[in-house]
């Protein structure tokens, strides 16, 4: 039998903010770079891809001061 009560499992978020996710990123980072996402995300508590979502939003849209 399978075993999905992992407590480090994270459901997917499929919606953002109310819109539908539809496409998928795939990139390739080195190891220091994956244990600082994961680091912060933990920190944060939400999951790397709602982490590598929030930094690449705030890389498009940068604020206007």
């Amino acid at each position: 039998m399978h075993d999905n009560t992992k407590p480090e499992k994270v459901k997917r978020e499929y919606r953002a903010t109310g819109a539908a996710l539809a496409y998928d990123l795939r990139v390739r980072i080195d190891g220091e770079t994956l244990q600082r996402l994961t680091d912060e995300a933990k920190r944060q508590q939400i999951s790397r891809a709602a982490l590598a979502r929030r930094i690449l939003q705030s890389a498009m849209n940068p604020a206007t001061k």
